[in-house]
């Protein structure tokens, strides 16, 4: 869907997406169907009939037992623990009872869970990947080509000789550019590769260079995306560049 390379983390796409990783999504579907079972009364009736069925089968063997923890119970007491930790977190340490919290929030509490585990693994590089909406805002006013390449820039996960040596691609055996100045990856080129000083004029804004500004807004991805398509330095693209920007 994003245009970017098998190898790339599958962390990074969920970010760049905002779509949240698969498992916090059934979580949720889960803690939902729990929460409307509780709710309808169906829960009750159905821990009703369990009960009656173990009585009886108890009473026909002669001898009672202490009734444990049933599936149906292990369920309704991890949905609402997972509903519990999902309202904490956002609230920041104020908890609120899980009864307060509706149901039109599940949603939020999927994103909840999705910023808490992200903050607990966060990595040397990460200040701007963090799970946020306003990430789609940088793809949404992109042709499919010029998304594809912002995805592949944003992960560093791009078709440049430092990711390439990095896969161990045969045809890629050095992570240097050709300029000799550093490693080619999409920075290099961008700000410090003598190779483009030509067309680096195009990629200036309110007369500054700023890297920073081209990778995290929607004018500055747009510019930038035209800009590698372009350059002809990305093989994969050369047909999207002869129908999206035509001599």
């Amino acid at each position: 869907m994003l245009g970017a390379y098998k190898a790339t983390p599958i962390r990074k796409l969920e970010t760049e997406a905002f779509i949240p990783p698969i498992d916090l999504y059934l979580d949720s579907l889960a803690a939902r169907f729990q929460r409307r079972l509780d709710d309808s009364g169906q829960a009750q009736e159905i821990r009703r009939a369990c009960d009656a069925i173990t009585w009886r089968t108890q009473g026909r063997r002669g001898r009672r037992k202490t009734r444990g923890s049933t599936p149906a119970t292990l369920r309704q007491k991890w949905a609402r623990k997972w509903e519990k930790e999902a309202t904490e977190w956002l609230n920041r340490g104020k908890p609120v009872p899980v009864t307060q919290v509706a149901p039109p929030a599940s949603r939020r509490l999927v994103l909840a869970q999705w910023e808490q585990r992200w903050n607990n693994t966060r990595k040397p590089g990460d200040e701007d990947q963090e799970p946020a909406k306003s990430r789609l805002a940088l793809h949404s006013q992109l042709q499919k080509a010029e998304s594809a390449v912002i995805t592949q820039i944003r992960t560093g996960c791009i078709g440049f000789l430092q990711f390439l040596q990095r896969m161990r691609v045969p045809s890629a055996p050095a992570a240097q550019c050709r300029c000799g100045q550093g490693p080619e990856n999409a920075k290099h080129i961008a700000i410090h590769c003598a190779l483009e000083d030509d067309r680096r004029s195009l990629l200036y804004a309110g007369g500054f260079l700023d890297y920073h500004w081209l990778t995290n807004t929607p004018e500055g991805c747009k510019k930038l995306s035209k800009w590698f398509i372009q350059s002809g330095r990305l093989g994969q693209f050369s047909l999207a560049s002869q129908l999206l920007y035509p001599a």
